[in-house]
């Protein structure tokens, strides 16, 4: 993968962040690449499929309490599990979403899948090394991992 097109996953993280946290809310970590037995997954994983001109895989995995923090900051004063599940099916889509912009329609996406088992997504991400983007809000941290065959 060319640095521009990681770039490209980072640029949407933050766009989706800068508008429904604030600017600059977000901090992105160094993108590195990762051996598959060192990909961190938390609580909650949106995965995105990718197929077409190019094919692989987008996910964004977070603990709950980053997700419950997003939710109070966008005034959601009752949030539960199902919420949760939905915003980070919502971020994943958003970010592939913004991703398919630049690459053209080519870039065609599935609908998320959403884990609450790390050891389900873990056992997807052994397939190959992926690009890791590491994102921190407040104390917590999550990422973003791509994959492209």
């Amino acid at each position: 993968m060319k640095a521009n097109e990681l770039q490209v996953f980072i640029d949407a993280a933050l766009n989706y962040f800068d508008v429904n946290l604030g600017k600059g809310e977000i901090r992105v970590g160094e993108p590195s690449l990762s051996t598959t037995e060192k990909i961190a997954i938390y609580e909650y994983t949106g995965l995105i499929n990718i197929s077409g001109d190019k094919s692989g895989r987008v996910y964004f995995s977070s603990p709950v309490d980053l997700i419950k923090h997003v939710l109070e900051a966008m005034g959601e004063t009752d949030v539960d599990d199902e919420l949760v599940a939905d915003l980070v099916g919502e971020i994943a889509n958003s970010i592939a979403g913004n991703a398919r912009s630049h690459f053209g329609g080519g870039f065609c996406l599935s609908v998320p899948t959403i884990f609450r088992d790390a050891e389900r997504v873990q056992d997807i991400s052994r397939e190959s090394p992926a690009y890791i983007i590491p994102l921190t809000w407040r104390d917590n941290t999550s990422n973003i991992a791509v994959w492209f065959k």
